[in-house]
């Protein structure tokens, strides 16, 4: 039987997921579709008419600006993206909405590409961002050992984490140096004012810089991160990691016993097919 899978977000233009899921599914050799969901602010309020359209799909991923939003209409959520108050896997399984989130294995796999283990400590990460990435980001880096984390806001007064908090102003003006920046809001994908301030000698300050945007390939901060001497990466592989483990989470079976799928393997792969 044919299973339906989709994105779940406002504006999806941009988004490959739809490629990727196709190549993941090929390869599980399992039927399933996946399609692009565009659901705005305002049918979004509405959550009893949004958990029927989403009822029509045995599994779906969400996206910005929904991935805390969705969060009343699961019947049950995972632990883990318990903790981090944010979700971007869904399995409707006996007709149950069940929340997961697969970003936060895709970042830490992404982040090993940058140098970045978990078995070691790190002085200080910077996070650009307060939204549900920014959320996963921070549980992910406290896991990775990281001694002090920045949140960088627009509107440092509602930010409700656990952790340092500074405005782009502050950010901006201040000489403080980490391990890893992180920009997990949408700069990049819009004009905005704010990318005229991010000059190289910010970029100077970070040992590593990863943009969680990924299309285009090189996102606006990357060119100018290039001028740098910070290491730095697309989001691109943590889209490919957290599909996969998002379609293990939808085809558990494909991945356990005998003739099981190699999750890293498949990661590989379907990067290497892609990345272009």
């Amino acid at each position: 039987m044919t299973k339906h899978y989709a994105l779940i977000g406002e504006s999806l233009s941009y988004s490959r997921s739809p490629e990727i899921h196709a190549a993941i599914l090929n390869y599980l050799k399992a039927e399933g579709t996946y399609e692009l969901k565009e659901i705005t602010k305002a049918s979004s309020v509405d959550l009893q008419a949004l958990s029927g359209i989403l009822a029509g799909y045995d599994g779906f991923n969400v996206t910005i600006p929904y991935k805390t939003t969705l969060i009343p209409l699961m019947d049950e959520i995972d632990p883990l993206a318990q903790r981090i108050g944010a979700i971007n896997t869904v399995h409707r399984k006996q007709g149950k909405f069940i929340g997961y989130n697969t970003d936060y294995d895709g970042l830490k796999h992404a982040l090993k590409q940058l140098g970045i283990m978990d078995n070691r400590p790190y002085s200080r990460g910077v996070i650009l961002g307060t939204g549900g990435s920014s959320k996963m980001a921070e549980v992910l880096l406290e896991d990775l050992n990281f001694n002090e984390i920045i949140v960088v806001s627009r509107t440092p007064a509602r930010y409700k984490g656990a952790h340092k908090v500074v405005d782009y102003d502050t950010f901006f003006r201040s000489d403080f140096t980490a391990e890893l920046l992180l920009n997990c809001t949408p700069l990049g994908h819009q004009e905005d004012p704010l990318i005229a301030f991010f000059k190289p000698e910010v970029f100077d300050r970070f040992t590593r810089f990863m943009d969680l945007g990924y299309n285009p390939s090189v996102t606006p901060l990357m060119r100018i991160a290039a001028k740098s001497n910070a290491q730095m990466m697309n989001g691109f592989l943590m889209l490919v990691a957290q599909a996969v483990y998002a379609e293990r989470i939808w085809h558990l079976s494909k991945f356990e016993g005998d003739g099981s799928v190699d999750l890293n393997q498949l990661i590989e792969m379907v990067y290497d097919a892609l990345n272009k």
